[in-house]
């Protein structure tokens, strides 16, 4: 038990998005709202608002909010951002006595880089919206992340694999941790390994397109989650 729980009350899970929050007090009010002003009323925004002022969080139980003293959280707010890590492209000459295919860079993997980004196009043509976002495993994520879409980029003369990241809100250090590890199970064995598994054939080569390459991927994310700790120190000590 804890103190003053009386003070608390749990939600339904819905309530987390703003659009839901809204109804759910508008069913709550009832005839305290009248029915010409409820007709007009922006559900989205009006939602939000009272999240952030009502302090509505998120638990492993539900929705929790004090109605006598707001629990601060951050600002509900979108995060796009993207991960980068390096290709493994290989060619296998149909031709050639070798059975090795040949590992492809710089200029020689820029010249298949429309035909790559195709096949990789073509891999998500059952959800363009929102990617892989289906194939991630832990609940939280599946909650926060609206989409995850692999992409091909060009950087520095190299070809290399991107991952762009759309979250419903913020997402903490812990879980974008937790999001570079889940990527890198699905770039290894799930939708990478069907991806590698079914080559491009042009004319008389078959091009074979890895997310995997590296160790571990070497995603940016690594850094990206270094700088945020800095921060965090910076920030701490400029509070103290």
């Amino acid at each position: 038990m804890f103190e003053n729980y009386e003070d608390y009350e749990l939600l339904p899970r819905k309530t987390k998005e703003p659009e839901s929050y809204a109804r759910y007090v508008l069913e709550q009010k009832g005839p305290e709202i009248p029915e010409n002003i409820r007709r007009y009323i922006r559900h989205k925004e009006w939602g939000q608002k009272m999240s952030m002022e009502a302090g509505l969080i998120e638990t492993s139980y539900g929705m929790i909010v004090n109605h006598m003293r707001p629990i601060r959280r951050e600002e509900w707010k979108e995060e796009e951002f993207c991960l980068y890590n390096p290709l493994s492209i290989f060619a296998y000459d149909k031709e050639q006595d070798s059975i090795a295919p040949k590992p492809l860079s710089g200029k020689e993997a820029l010249a298949f880089k429309e035909v790559i980004k195709r096949k990789v196009e073509y891999s998500l043509k059952e959800n363009m919206e929102h990617g892989l976002a289906d194939h991630l495993r832990n609940r939280i994520l599946r909650q926060k992340v609206r989409a995850i879409i692999p992409k091909i980029k060009e950087q520095q003369g190299e070809l290399k694999g991107s991952l762009l990241v759309k979250a419903k809100t913020a997402l903490t250090m812990v879980e974008k941790q937790a999001l570079l590890e889940e990527w890198e199970e699905i770039a290894r064995f799930g939708w990478g390994e069907q991806l590698y598994e079914n080559p491009v054939s042009i004319r008389k080569r078959e091009i074979y397109i890895g997310f995997f390459g590296g160790e571990k991927g070497e995603s940016s994310l690594k850094g990206l989650l270094e700088e945020e700790r800095q921060k965090e120190e910076e920030d701490f000590k400029m509070n103290m």
